[in-house]
């Protein structure tokens, strides 16, 4: 429950502290802070990739009473966000650490969502990525046996391998490398 909360607080926090130069229909109004219907698009937009389903979705009748219960939680998040501030948590380490956390996961989440390709990678990219699994793991079952396996990680495994070459991280000999 802890999680999808603190996801939500962490673009909360991100997209109240945006100019608007926005006139579209005032949805909510929170502490000062207008929520418009081009807020409600752009966030929608983020959420709801099919296109079709997204303008059914905005206009469609059968969808208002969900649209008006996304604005109510998007004000009350934004209240919370407002309050949470007023309090001082803005600046609070162990706030800040769980804030990090969750937008690390959710970086996380749409940088392997990214290199995640229609169709699944080919036979030659698992096959780089067993030999570089079973380097570090000799034990490693054959190709075959754990392809399935592979296919469903390999976005992340893709991830892992740019991370390494874009952001170097050493360990001191008291934590040890991963996987040590």
């Amino acid at each position: 429950m802890k999680k999808p909360f603190l996801i939500l607080l962490v673009l909360g926090l991100a997209a109240c502290n945006r100019p608007s130069q926005d006139h579209s229909p005032v949805l909510a109004n929170i502490g000062g802070e207008k929520f418009t219907q081009h807020d409600l698009e752009v966030r929608l937009k983020a959420l709801v990739p099919d296109p079709q389903m997204l303008g059914q979705y905005l206009t469609g009748a059968k969808f208002q009473r969900e649209r008006a219960d996304f604005v109510r939680q998007v004000a009350y998040e934004r209240a919370i966000l407002a309050f949470g501030r007023k309090q001082g948590l803005d600046s609070d380490p162990a706030v800040q650490a769980h804030v990090d956390r969750a937008v690390a996961q959710a970086y996380f989440q749409a940088l392997v969502q990214r290199r995640q390709k229609a169709g699944g990678p080919g036979d030659a990219e698992l096959r780089a990525m067993y030999e570089d699994i079973k380097g570090k793991n000799p034990g490693l079952p054959g190709f075959e046996e754990v392809k399935a396996q592979l296919s469903q990680n390999y976005g992340q495994w893709q991830f892992d391998q740019e991370l390494k070459k874009a952001i170097p991280m050493t360990f001191s000999d008291a934590v040890g490398e991963p996987g040590s």
